[in-house]
């Protein structure tokens, strides 16, 4: 090759890589729901409608038989103003679906439990929002429901009662947080 034909191929060369650089510095990023359409993860909007509460699973070690939490969280669901309901009871009609695991119960004076969640919108795969809350005994709660949590054994009646108030301050804080997220994501 001659000098010349070098000087052509190393300015074609220049032009190609100038080009590509101009394209992709002018051209604007694609808006996030843009970009997760492009590879079908786009989320629809839900209908309004009634919120379902799945069995609550429970990963912690237990201090309380925990017969009711899902009744409890339904309550709180419905202290933040949102339709709730067993999805027992709700006969397939859910616009969205909480999943709850209680993952953590703990503490020594004042008792502490961890609730992790997801929200799922009707014929949905991706969570709308997947997240943990924290609770503690000692917090004063709005619309604090009686539940019947009874003390597993070897746990006192005083020590049952504060994991309750833990859990209900769990389960109000992730109402909060699922009226918040399925309030952008309702029609």
């Amino acid at each position: 090759m001659t000098k010349i034909q070098l000087g052509a191929v190393a300015a074609v060369i220049v032009a190609a890589v100038g080009t590509v650089w101009y394209v992709t510095k002018s051209q604007p990023a694609p808006k996030v729901e843009e970009a997760q359409g492009i590879i079908g993860l786009k989320q629809q909007k839900a209908a309004a409608g009634t919120i379902c509460v799945r069995p609550v699973a429970v990963y912690a070690e237990k201090k309380v038989e925990l017969a009711g939490s899902e009744a409890a969280l339904v309550n709180q669901l419905r202290s933040v103003g949102l339709d709730a309901k067993l999805e027992s009871e709700a006969g397939g009609d859910c616009a969205a679906t909480v999943y709850t695991d209680i993952s953590e119960l703990g503490g020594r004076g004042e008792k502490t439990a961890a609730v992790a969640f997801r929200l799922l919108l009707k014929g949905e795969e991706v969570p709308v929002l997947s997240a943990e809350v924290k609770g503690k005994s000692g917090a004063a709660a709005k619309a604090m429901p009686k539940n019947s949590f009874l003390p597993a054994k070897g746990v006192s009646p005083d020590d049952a009662a504060k994991y309750q108030e833990a859990l209900n301050q769990a389960f109000l804080a992730q109402a909060e947080k699922v009226r918040d997220a399925y309030g952008k994501h309702a029609k």
